[in-house]
């Protein structure tokens, strides 16, 4: 059977009818569905990814506090030296990045109060400020401060401050907080879109527990928001002005010296000093005493003392080996001294050297000394001479003695067997005689 026409246009006309509806009843729906659940409306947000991390702002009292990003951002790049090796040049006018210049200094000063001045004085010159700073005085006097400065200053004050002093350490980072900046600007667009919603909802609220659960979710949107725009701000705050944090200690707080004595067998005016460690020697043998003495502080020292009251000897009855002990002998220098002996006994040496810091216009610093000691013993024993009669005795008895022991030993090995032996033996005895007794033949009976 053949459709007509007419039928067909109805068809149509019918299916195009029932999609209408279906279209006009799935979007009543869909608004339903969205007026019921905007007093409850969740905003996708994670406080602990809206934190962002300052990675590398180290010391920066005041700035607001710090914020982690969840999700690591790349970190800056870092440069660091030390003894006053010069940082790598940052570029510091990156186009269209958001870039936390930090550095952190640590350099010795003869005067701490007047290089902290200088410091101030030189970045003020740059239109810098100086933040904040914590001092302490007296024979180690320390001073810690935090300067301010625009990004584009930011290489140009490092070279200022590198030339107060002697640099100890130094470590710079740059850390681009673009994409984290972003992340918070987007988030807070976000926020502030939730609050307002939830304002307009709160307005057209009449039930009591709408309103307060409206409240509620209103109050926490508000906080969130607030929570991102003060990341936000210390940020911004952060790229706007490169910190410094400058320490200067005093140049002449950490003298010290060391002592380090070592020998060795035989005389040649100290050539081969230093030696080794000596612990058992012949008797008469020559031995030679090394003497190093090291500057290991940071400060000059002089007038220095060597005493061994052991030994009975002072600096100047030693032989020179290396160096020069009436300069001053400034820091990671040392001089080598030597004392020649022959070791009739058993040799102790206490030995104990002695110094006093003193500036760079050879003054005394403070009346302070500094000093250290070594201490050890080497034995002797008494060489061997030609054997006597009573040394070959004395060797005969040990060979005899040790003869007489191996004997015992063996007896007692072998007592164990003896019984075994015996047995055997005796077995041995009586074999044939049973052998005969059983091979004999049987005499004939007499026949009657």
């Amino acid at each position: 059977m053949k459709r007509t026409v007419p039928d067909l246009k109805r068809l149509v006309a019918l299916l195009l009818a029932f999609a209408m509806v279906a279209a006009a009843c799935a979007s009543g729906d869909e608004a339903l569905s969205d007026a019921e659940m905007a007093p409850t409306e969740s905003l996708s947000y994670d406080p602990n990814a809206a934190n962002i991390s300052n990675r590398s702002i180290l010391g920066s009292t005041g700035e607001g506090e710090n914020v982690q990003d969840a999700q690591q951002a790349p970190k800056g790049d870092e440069f660091s030296g030390d003894g006053g090796v010069e940082p790598a040049v940052l570029q510091t006018d990156v186009i269209g990045r958001d870039i936390i210049y930090f550095a952190q200094l640590q350099m010795s000063a003869a005067d701490v109060a007047e290089a902290s001045r200088e410091a101030s004085r030189l970045i003020q010159g740059l239109g810098g400020f100086l933040f904040g700073q914590q001092s302490q005085g007296g024979a180690n006097a320390t001073s810690t401060l935090t300067f301010k400065v625009f990004p584009k200053d930011f290489q140009e004050a490092l070279d200022r401050l590198g030339s107060i002093g002697e640099i100890r350490s130094q470590s710079i980072t740059a850390d681009d907080v673009t994409e984290r900046i972003v992340d918070i600007e987007s988030r807070i667009v976000t926020a502030q879109a939730s609050v307002t919603r939830l304002q307009a909802f709160l307005a057209e609220a009449s039930d009591i527990n709408t309103i307060a659960t409206l409240e509620k979710q209103l109050l926490e949107r508000e906080t969130q928001l607030e929570t991102l725009r003060g990341q936000l701000r210390t940020l911004e705050d952060q790229v706007a002005l490169a910190t410094i944090v400058l320490s200067i200690v005093q140049k002449n707080s950490a003298p010290s010296i060391d002592l380090f004595v070592t020998h060795y067998e035989g005389h040649n005016t100290g050539v081969s000093c230093p030696g080794g460690e000596l612990f058992r020697i012949e008797q008469e043998t020559p031995v030679t005493i090394c003497y190093e003495i090291m500057n290991t502080g940071d400060t000059a020292l002089a007038n220095i003392e060597l005493i061994d009251a052991t030994l009975d000897i002072e600096l100047d009855e030693l032989t020179l080996v290396s160096g020069d002990p009436t300069a001053p002998l400034e820091p990671g220098d040392s001089f080598v001294v030597a004392h020649e002996l022959v070791a009739s006994e058993n040799i102790r040496f206490n030995t104990n050297v002695s110094a006093t810091p003193v500036d760079d216009e050879g003054e005394p610093i403070g009346g302070r000394t500094v000093g250290d000691t070594d201490s050890g013993i080497i034995t002797t024993f008494e060489p061997e001479g030609i054997p006597t009669f009573m040394d070959g005795l004395a060797a005969s008895l040990e060979v005899f003695v040790a003869v007489m022991l191996y004997a015992v030993l063996l007896l007692g090995a072998a007592l164990p067997f003896l019984g075994v032996a015996l047995v055997v033996w005796l077995v041995w005895r009586r074999w044939p005689r049973r052998n005969d007794v059983a091979g004999s033949p049987v005499p004939d009976a007499d026949v009657e």
